[in-house]
């Protein structure tokens, strides 16, 4: 894990979101009616997927450590704050953001998902994976150094 691989995965999780932002409000508010919780970003297998996963997570299913974090965060912010979590490979990492600002972003038009497609067709999500991938090659001879030793 380098600090480059964390980063190009933060960088694709704030990309999405900004690209899908009115789609995620939408979600995050139709869930929280029923319970409250947090959206969840799932990168782990987007080498092998090739898709972001976006799922609703409700706060009482979250271990006690994060749930704690989460709680902790909600008493000094106020309710205009959505809560996601970015899970990668290297990382489980809460990120929050105010819902008025995002629901403001706009993605460029030749970037915009049409209602009925996947959230997980996003152009710039392929850039990610190549460049990763790269990433990933650079650090293989590590591994043959290992079994030297």
């Amino acid at each position: 894990m380098t600090e480059q691989q964390i980063e190009l995965y933060r960088g694709t999780a704030i990309r999405f979101i900004e690209n899908n932002s009115q789609d995620l409000v939408r979600i995050y508010l139709e869930n929280r009616k029923n319970e409250e919780g947090l959206l969840g970003i799932n990168l782990a297998d987007i080498e092998t997927t090739k898709n972001i996963e976006v799922a609703y997570i409700p706060l009482h299913i979250l271990p006690e450590e994060l749930l704690k974090s989460v709680n902790e965060r909600k008493e000094v912010n106020n309710e205009n704050i959505i809560y996601f979590l970015l899970i990668t490979p290297f990382e489980e990492k809460i990120i929050e953001l105010d819902i008025r600002t995002l629901n403001q972003i706009k993605p460029p038009v030749s970037q915009q998902v049409e209602a009925s497609s996947s959230l997980t067709t996003l152009p710039e999500v392929q850039e990610d994976l190549e460049e990763l991938d790269e990433l990933t090659e650079l650090e293989e001879p590590k591994d043959e150094a290992k079994e030297e030793w």
